[in-house]
């Protein structure tokens, strides 16, 4: 499925030609004349040839394939127009005789002996090709292949005959061309065709395959045999071995075995190549069909996909054929065309294309994909394998984590409370700026120091053992627990804290983070609270005294006024007239109205300080156990009960008792002038809640009076229309207020 690279001979060959150009230009200042030229056989290299060739091999190092530099580029096209100026000139020499500049400017070299000889003829016709080959290189590299191939063959071919001229001694072969020119035009012309990679002879040269085998090892023995039999059979006819016609026979004899032998040869390792081939491609076939990264393989020139994978066509949602119809183009966001088009310019060897880009889904989905890039050649075609790596999902999280750690920024810089991270060596990693004003820290110092310095000397034999059992058991006793300590300020003052610790998994191993928070003014806040219920109870032991005192002290002379104006009414009551007996029943009913006054003062202070139990409790039970005793107290009243079913509540069943009797008895006094009473017990729903009532049709009150209806001895009706001391509603509202 792949092709190698072929190997890129181009620039030693043609630095070579450089440094023979710059020595024959050289050589033409040395005193001794026989150097002159680089000479050999008597030709040496004339000087505009050394230039032609100096200009050419420089045009071709700054046009190779990476080089993107535009001064290069222009530099490179101005040498290479030189070059051919240089060849062109020579075969423009029949003609210089009307132009005295052109035949100064090609005024022949006068060599060791014979006559003054000009640039050969082959060689500016060959001069003048390579550097009309190079133009072309530089303005039409990816086209026109064919043509620069061809033109640099016919150099090739020219040379080449000359070298076998001074090879076989045959003057008409290699004419007036030096073999320093000839070798050097001869690397000159390979280096160009194996400047475009992509061309058919290179191309050749690289594939893996049989054909690339073939061309690899059987070119040159082809090359090669024929040269080295036709120089024996010139060195046998001197000797005498055989005469001219035996020498040709026994030389094609040799040349038909020796080929065929070099065929036979090459048939073997050309199958042997093919197995190691095939071989190779399932190999490579099944890395890249079962590799889990999407992957293809695309054409340089077209951008056409010509190779795509599985993962690939599960990942983008094409079929192998929708995708082998395609192009990059149809897989790229619209905004990231001009930068793909910039990338397609750039050499992986150089700079290889590692980096995010959006891909397009074939339902329209983004994906953000990793690229890496490899040049190759496919089907003699500059190629290049790709694979994508979906980053999506990857960068999502890098996104949220980012906006995790900001917003936990923001929160720790703002928090009123110390904020502390530390490693599991109990080293400082982080704290907020309360954390710094808490303790009196700066942030620039602490870092790095042990977590000891904020905790007083008490705890911090405790710290080290719970640090070092949590890292070799995992077990901790404050993690995820809110636990109050005592930290230490800088100035050496101990305050009480309280902690909460929570443990995370970092990078270099465990971590920990402590939210701290100054419970300084809440210990003191419940100190006072202490402060003041010891107070209040030793108030209300006080008052329990002072109750206790008027229930036992007010008492007894209540009771004896009672008793002695008893006495006295029943004594003396002939002695008495009758405003005498009235005084007497008076005084009676006050000394009774205040004992009774003395019994609600001391209810309704129990009431405050009993402790409440909590259970559910039937109200409609509670009501209906109530109305019998009134009914059983007053037998000669009819009153109708409407009592609602189901009346439950949860709350202290003693409590609600009492205030129960409090209303019903209310509603049973207050509707006995009611011709046709009606007592009301019920519920119904306010704002979500559940409300109980008692509700009756007797005296009722006057409304602008209603703030006073639940204050201790304040009553909306006098002692004559209904009997009562004002404390049973207080009661009532005593009871609700504990609930």
């Amino acid at each position: 499925m792949t092709r190698d690279r072929p190997l890129d001979i181009s620039r030693p060959l043609a630095t070579s030609t450089l440094v023979v150009g710059i020595a024959a230009l050289l050589s033409w200042v040395a005193p001794d004349p026989r150097w002159h030229g680089l000479r050999f056989a008597g030709a040496g290299v004339h000087p505009l040839t050394a230039l032609s060739l100096i200009a050419s091999s420089i045009a071709l190092l700054l046009l190779r394939p990476n080089s993107q530099r535009s001064t290069s580029r222009r530099l490179g096209i101005g040498l290479a127009a030189l070059a051919t100026a240089i060849g062109l000139l020579r075969l423009a020499a029949p003609y210089a005789s009307g132009s005295p500049h052109l035949e100064r400017m090609l005024r022949p070299v006068q060599p060791i002996s014979g006559a003054p000889v000009l640039i050969a003829g082959t060689t500016g016709l060959c001069c003048a090709l390579i550097g009309f080959v190079l133009i072309l290189l530089a303005w039409h590299r990816d086209r026109l292949g064919g043509v620069r191939q061809s033109l640099s063959i016919v150099v090739l071919g020219l040379a080449t005959v000359a070298v076998l001229g001074y090879a076989f001694e045959a003057a008409a072969m290699h004419g007036q061309m030096s073999l320093a020119t000839a070798l050097s035009l001869i690397g000159l012309a390979i280096a160009c065709i194996w400047a475009t990679p992509s061309a058919d002879i290179p191309a050749a040269f690289g594939q893996q395959g049989p054909a690339g085998v073939m061309v690899r090892r059987v070119l040159l023995p082809v090359i090669l045999l024929p040269v080295v039999l036709g120089w024996l059979h010139l060195l046998g006819q001197p000797l005498g071995v055989f005469d001219d016609a035996g020498g040709t026979a026994i030389a094609v004899t040799l040349c038909i075995l020796g080929l065929g032998a070099v065929a036979v040869w090459g048939s073997g390792r050309v199958s042997a190549a093919e197995q190691a081939t095939e071989e190779s491609d399932r190999r490579h076939r099944l890395l890249f069909d079962s590799s889990p990264l999407p992957s293809w393989v695309f054409d340089v020139e077209t951008l056409r996909f010509l190779e795509v994978n599985q993962a690939a066509v599960q990942m983008y949602g094409y079929s192998p054929e929708e995708f082998l119809s395609m192009t990059l183009v149809d897989i790229r966001a619209p905004e990231e065309l001009p930068r793909l088009l910039q990338s397609l310019q750039t050499s992986d060897e150089q700079d290889p294309p590692v980096g995010i880009w959006q891909h397009r889904r074939k339902d329209g989905g983004l994906l953000q994909v990793e690229i890496t890039r490899r040049e190759m050649t496919y089907a003699g075609r500059p190629a290049r394998l790709v694979l994508a790596n979906n980053v999506t999902e990857r960068l999502r999280l890098q996104s949220e984590l980012k906006g995790s750690e900001e917003h936990f920024r923001a929160l720790a810089l703002t928090a009123n409370d110390a904020i502390l991270s530390a490693d599991q060596a109990g080293c400082i990693t982080y704290l907020n700026p309360a954390a710094e004003r808490m303790f009196g820290l700066e942030r620039e110092t602490v870092i790095g120091q042990s977590l000891t310095q904020i905790m007083p000397e008490s705890y911090r034999a405790r710290h080290l053992a719970g640090m070092n059992r949590y890292l070799a058991t995992g077990q901790a006793r404050v993690l995820g627990r809110t636990v109050e300590l005592a930290g230490l300020r800088s100035t050496g003052e101990e305050f009480p804290i309280e902690l909460s610790l929570a443990s995370w998994s970092s990078a270099a191993g465990a971590a920990f983070t402590a939210i701290i928070r100054d419970i300084t003014m809440r210990k003191q806040a419940e100190e006072a609270l202490r402060r003041y219920a010891s107070e209040l109870d030793s108030a209300n032991q006080e008052l329990d005294a002072f109750a206790y005192s008027v229930s036992h002290d007010l008492r007894a002379p209540l009771r004896s006024i009672d008793g002695f104006s008893q006495a006295l009414a029943e004594d003396c009551a002939d002695g008495l007239n009758e405003e005498g007996r009235a005084h007497l029943r008076r005084i009676r009913r006050a000394a009774q109205r205040m004992g009774n006054l003395i019994d609600d003062l001391l209810v309704l202070s129990r009431l405050s300080r009993a402790p409440m139990n909590s259970a559910s409790v039937d109200l409609t039970a509670l009501a209906q156990s109530i109305r019998e005793d009134l009914e059983q107290r007053d037998p000669a009243r009819t009153a109708r009960w409407s009592i609602a079913k189901g009346l439950v509540v949860r709350g202290d069943a003693r409590l609600l008792r009492v205030a129960f009797e409090n209303l019903l008895e209310n509603a049973w006094k207050y509707t006995r002038n009611t011709p046709e009473p009606h007592v009301v017990i019920g519920s119904r729903t306010e704002q979500g809640q559940t409300v109980f009532f008692v509700q009756d049709n007797g005296a009722g009150f006057d409304m602008r009076y209603r703030d006073k209806l639940f204050v201790p001895f304040q009553r909306l009706h006098s002692e004559a229309e209904f009997e009562g001391t004002g404390i049973g509603l207080a009661t009532v509202a005593r009871v609700v207020h504990r609930h």
